[in-house]
């Protein structure tokens, strides 16, 4: 997805509410639906 921005895009920073965040974009990623 192209469309993060801030911290949540950032690879560096590991912190718990980051990783938190990224779990978060990652579920509504897997819900989806993709085109074919």
């Amino acid at each position: 997805d192209d469309t993060l921005h801030g911290t949540i895009s950032s690879v560096d920073i590991a912190t718990k509410k980051n990783l938190a965040n990224l779990v978060k974009v990652g579920e509504g990623l897997l819900k989806q639906q993709v085109s074919r």
